[in-house]
């Protein structure tokens, strides 16, 4: 690791937009690529990456403008992760995602898989492979905008009524969009949109009945919130648009320009590093001769989980008999009766004891122990077998029955 002098790496746009029906997210995502394809790279090609048809509505205007569109219409989470090489292999200068929303959602559907519902290990698989997608969206060298759904934060807020009896509501907070939920920290200029009448632009007639006024026709107006910038110029601005019956070439500049000190800001046709993704902390989980700390925590756990699955398999109960048979197996391969003691010990006693224990469980199955003796001799078998195959002898722990009755440590298993 070395500091160095800073200087500006930032070169392609962040952007994200979010909002409910109709508030013209595909619509200002195309516009804003048309601006940064016409004003910074001579009207190179745009990639637009589609879940949702939009991109036939938006073709138009890229046919006026004179820039090729290029699309692939899919929803497969893999699509996503791998878009910005497919676009950049062909030649495009930005990449459109719409809706980011629906790669998330198949992303889950995908982990979850035949599972009636989720679990936390099936949620921290789902992010540990959407963040395959958020470190692309960082780094590739291309302008990365992408619209997603409306979603909210929900919190759970404890309400006190007159009796002074506190209940737990869940209220809905902030809006967002609605992906993973982390997300909306990458983009470096996120967007809230929605739409509104156009009062100007409204069509009254006054009834002959009651002096009434009646709406004969109006049109909307598209309303763009900052709600994030990382150019201070930006944050807090609103922007707004008439609708238009059709597109007229340069409308994009109109809408483009409201950002222009985001695009001023960036480096364009400079170098682009958003991290240095050549850098982990894989030394940290290196095999250092089997001392590194992470690596022979890893191998402990696992070693005891084999031991607590294999005993479980034949003595099954936590408690009474089998509770104390378990008991006796363990003080029998590692000299104690208390599991504490057994889960730090060096990982290769304790993978010495899994094998045991493994061994144990296939012989039971034909040979079940009827008394201490047996059981001791079972283990002694086990040992014995494993020593024929292996040079690295576990050695004799026995105990003695009064030991094992006294055992003050219940086995959690």
């Amino acid at each position: 690791m070395a500091f160095t002098k800073a200087t500006k790496q930032v070169a392609y746009a962040r952007i994200g937009g979010f909002g409910p029906m109709g508030s013209g997210k595909t619509t200002l995502m195309a516009l804003l690529a048309l601006h940064l394809s016409k004003t910074y790279h001579g009207g190179a090609p745009v990639a637009f990456l589609d879940t949702e048809k939009g991109s036939d509505f938006v073709e138009p205007y890229f046919g006026a403008e004179g820039v090729e569109l290029l699309v692939d219409k899919t929803r497969a989470f893999v699509d996503l992760r791998d878009a910005h090489a497919q676009a950049l292999r062909s030649g495009a200068c930005v990449l459109v995602t719409d809706s980011l929303t629906h790669f998330w959602q198949e992303l889950l559907r995908t982990v979850k898989g035949e599972a009636r519902r989720f679990n936390i290990k099936m949620i921290g698989e789902a992010k540990e492979r959407w963040a395959e997608f958020t470190e692309n969206y960082d780094r590739a060298p291309i302008h990365y905008l992408v619209a997603g759904r409306l979603g909210y934060d929900w919190e759970n807020v404890d309400i006190e009524d007159e009796d002074g009896k506190i209940t737990s509501e869940l209220i809905k907070g902030g809006s967002k969009m609605k992906a993973e939920g982390d997300f909306s920290y990458e983009p470096d200029l996120v967007l809230e949109l929605s739409s509104a009448d156009d009062p100007d632009a409204a069509d009254y007639k006054k009834l002959k009945k009651g002096n009434r006024i009646k709406k004969l026709a109006s049109s909307q107006i598209h309303i763009a919130n900052v709600k994030k910038c990382r150019v201070r110029a930006l944050n807090g601005q609103m922007f707004s648009w008439p609708d238009k019956g059709s597109y007229k070439p340069g409308d994009y500049a109109k809408v483009g320009d409201c950002f222009k000190p985001y695009f001023d800001f960036l480096n364009i046709g400079g170098e682009h590093l958003a991290f240095d993704a050549s850098r982990n902390s894989q030394q940290l989980m290196a095999d250092a001769g089997k001392r590194d700390f992470f690596q022979q925590q890893r191998r402990r756990e696992i070693a005891c989980e084999e031991i607590k699955g294999s005993l479980s398999c034949v003595w099954s109960a936590a408690t009474g008999k089998d509770a104390a048979v378990k008991t006796e197996v363990i003080n029998a391969l590692f000299g104690t009766h208390s599991w504490t003691a057994v889960e730090k010990m060096n990982p290769d006693v304790l993978e010495d004891g899994a094998r045991v224990c493994v061994r144990m469980k296939n012989l039971a199955i034909s040979q079940m122990p009827q008394d201490r003796e047996a059981l001791l001799r079972l283990v002694k078998q086990a040992q014995g077998e494993i020593r024929d195959e292996q040079e690295n002898p576990l050695g004799d722990l026995g105990v003695t029955a009064h030991e094992a009755a006294t055992a003050s440590e219940q086995l959690p298993f």
